[in-house]
């Protein structure tokens, strides 16, 4: 008589394609946490008083690690020149920082993103129908971009971009990154730009009577310690 046999295990193909989408989403999981851990990072020390320029270059760094790029920029809008100048970068030459600009005009990407408020992303500026690629992008073998505005006190300060050599794309989840870093960097901005104008009122208050020295004397306590004992914070 013969022996009944159950069921076995079946013989499958191994789905290698499903253990592929398992590793990217783990390493697209492990990414987002740790933009979320660089963002707080750059958040503290927003609130701790950084100096302004200590900001500007600790956001250039955290965003670009953040993005896995080899490139970004702080750029300030010159209204005279209507043009962007680099205040602040990780990867960029000697003589980059604080001398290039990019043209703030609709045609180009910077400008677009300093105009319209709305994020850009190039992602093959060799084939960009768009906008224009700034020279300084062409010089540097840059092959992908994004762009979001920084905002000010009351108007525009300019714009964060981060740049790469290499393949790929960047994602609205990387715009998401990129426009966090930016709003954390705007409130020092904003924290900046209203010193100065407690300063230059303190300034103006100088050798009034005793009613305006009164005055003078509460702006002063509004000023933090080091701007009120003539070390500026804020570079």
């Amino acid at each position: 008589m013969s022996k009944t046999l159950g069921p076995k295990e079946p013989v499958v193909e191994p789905q290698s394609g499903n253990d592929q989408s398992d590793n990217l989403a783990g390493r697209a999981l492990r990414l987002r946490i740790r933009q979320q851990e660089l963002l707080a990072e750059l958040g503290v020390l927003a609130l701790q008083g950084t100096s302004f320029i200590e900001m500007l270059n600790h956001t250039a760094r955290v965003t670009a690690e953040g993005l896995g790029a080899e490139y970004c920029k702080v750029m300030e809008y010159v209204p005279v020149e209507n043009r962007l100048l680099v205040r602040a970068g990780v990867g960029w030459g000697e003589g980059v920082v604080g001398h290039a600009t990019v043209g703030a005009d609709l045609a180009s990407p910077a400008g677009y993103a300093l105009r319209t408020g709305k994020p850009v992303i190039s992602n093959h500026l060799e084939n960009e129908q768009r906008f224009r690629t700034p020279e300084l992008l062409i010089e540097h073998g840059i092959r992908r971009a994004m762009n979001v505005i920084l905002q000010g006190d009351g108007s525009p300060f300019g714009v964060l971009e981060v740049d790469s050599q290499s393949e790929g794309e960047f994602s609205e989840h990387d715009i998401a990154f990129l426009q966090g870093a930016a709003n954390i960097l705007g409130m020092a901005i904003e924290q900046q730009q209203y010193q100065r104008k407690l300063q230059a009122a303190l300034e103006r208050q100088g050798g009034q009577s005793p009613g305006q020295e009164q005055s003078a004397s509460s702006l002063r306590h509004a000023l933090p310690a080091s701007e009120r004992h003539g070390r500026p914070r804020i570079e």
